[in-house]
């Protein structure tokens, strides 16, 4: 994959694994919905921008580029942040339980307990 295709999809695939609409990109950084249309298939935007946009779908300039060394600088508490604000607040519960689970089982994978949990957590 050439760097220029990279730019295009990689900018396209972040954006949606952030639940984000062109649209809600193209507000958080104060462009056109059509910009951000143009640049996940063609163009590229100003050079001043590219900050604004890595911050907005957090993640690195490099990243947005192909080079994912730039991606252990993410910050992950900005985008659990960034992904609760970005869901409608009826979703936000669920996430944030499946999110609590996720961590408990990355902390300790024997971890079974969640139907045990959900049971109390609907009472």
């Amino acid at each position: 994959m050439t760097t220029k295709k990279s730019f295009h999809s990689n900018l396209a695939k972040r954006r949606k694994e952030l639940g984000l609409t062109q649209e809600m990109l193209a507000q958080k950084i104060n462009v056109s919905s059509q910009a951000v249309s143009k640049w996940e298939k063609s163009s590229y935007p100003d050079p001043e921008l590219l900050p604004d946009i890595a911050k907005a779908l957090n993640t690195s300039i490099d990243s947005l580029f192909g080079n994912r060394s730039g991606d252990a600088e993410i910050d992950i508490f900005q985008l659990v942040h960034d992904r609760i604000q970005s869901l409608s607040p009826d979703k936000r519960s669920k996430f944030m339980i499946q999110l609590f689970y996720s961590a408990i089982y990355a902390y300790n994978p024997s971890f079974t307990a969640p139907r045990d949990i959900n049971k109390d957590y609907d009472k």
